[in-house]
């Protein structure tokens, strides 16, 4: 048996074992921008909407889920477009009108009784002394 043929069939294997991987994996993350998801939701729950922008300073990026080629949605509905970005939707806050980090978590997610948001702080917990 030809040796040269080895690293080639090690190659194809590789390749092979990337592109199942590549083929199973059906949502990643993905960036978003505030401003989307601000008008998805004055669309479907106005109050929400305005009841976090009046009380956070929400930044313009954040992350949300990513359909991917084989997710579920994708499979039943039919029309989900690949790469679309779906909830929970995070962002970075911090109260309004305060100065410095955005310490804050807020996440917006769509459910059973309809969109909410959540909000969790950020700031890094300190192990009582005893």
């Amino acid at each position: 048996m030809n040796q040269t043929f080895i690293p080639w069939r090690v190659a194809t294997v590789l390749l092979l074992a990337l592109q199942l991987l590549a083929s199973i994996t059906a949502l990643a993350g993905g960036s978003i921008d505030f401003a989307s998801v601000q008008k998805e939701l004055e669309a479907e729950a106005p109050k929400l909407i305005q009841a976090a922008c009046a009380s956070f300073d929400i930044n313009e990026v954040g992350g949300a889920l990513r359909l991917g080629p084989h997710s579920a949605e994708a499979q039943i509905e039919g029309d989900a477009v690949v790469g679309k970005r779906v909830p929970p939707y995070e962002f970075m806050c911090r109260l309004k009108g305060s100065k410095g980090d955005y310490d804050l978590l807020i996440v917006f997610d769509r459910g059973d009784s309809g969109w909410a948001f959540t909000v969790r702080d950020r700031t890094p917990v300190t192990k009582p002394t005893r």
